[in-house]
């Protein structure tokens, strides 16, 4: 892109669309630093032949991106697991998606869903034998990696063995 007097409004020389898929952000970020780096060679190619096209951006397709703040891994359970699966995904490695647990702190940093309808309150976690399943607005997320404050992080299995009780509500309090 070339610069101008705006905030990344400039025109660009190439842009390239990448499908996210399943990745979380850190393997995004890896896949993105590997495409920028081949289409910047390419694009420096073209200026300095003097081949290189400009293109200006749609500003009606602009949106803007604020900075990530701690409070927003907070994990509201009354929306869709869906939802909740990408905040897991997205924000890694910080601010990580996390809840309250029994007045600790609780990320969850790798997790699947299943889509399904149930009558249990948003934001119970429930231990079936060895996995952990979070009922939350529409559905329930499946933990695969926990990390509880104090502790490192852990496979659910791990993680369910060391659970002394079956059902625990989750939410409530952030420092």
């Amino acid at each position: 892109m070339r610069l101008d007097e705006g905030l990344d409004t400039g025109p660009v020389y190439e842009k390239q669309e990448l499908e996210i898929g399943s990745d979380d952000a850190i393997m995004l970020s890896k896949r993105l630093a590997i495409s920028g780096a081949e289409v910047l060679t390419s694009v420096l190619d073209r200026i300095e032949n003097g081949n290189a096209e400009l293109q200006p951006q749609d500003e009606n397709a602009a949106t803007y991106a604020p900075l990530l703040k701690k409070e927003d891994g907070i994990i509201n359970w009354n929306r869709n697991a869906q939802e909740i699966e990408n905040m897991v995904r997205g924000l890694l490695p910080w601010p990580c998606a996390r809840t309250d647990m029994q007045d600790k702190l609780l990320k969850i940093l790798k997790a699947r869903i299943e889509e399904t309808t149930h009558g249990i309150k948003p934001g119970t976690m429930i231990k079936e034998s060895n996995r952990i399943i979070i009922s939350c607005g529409n559905g329930f997320i499946i933990p695969e990696i926990l990390q509880l404050e104090g502790k490192q992080a852990m496979d659910a299995k791990s993680f369910a063995n060391g659970l002394k009780i079956n059902e625990i509500f989750l939410g409530g309090f952030f420092r």
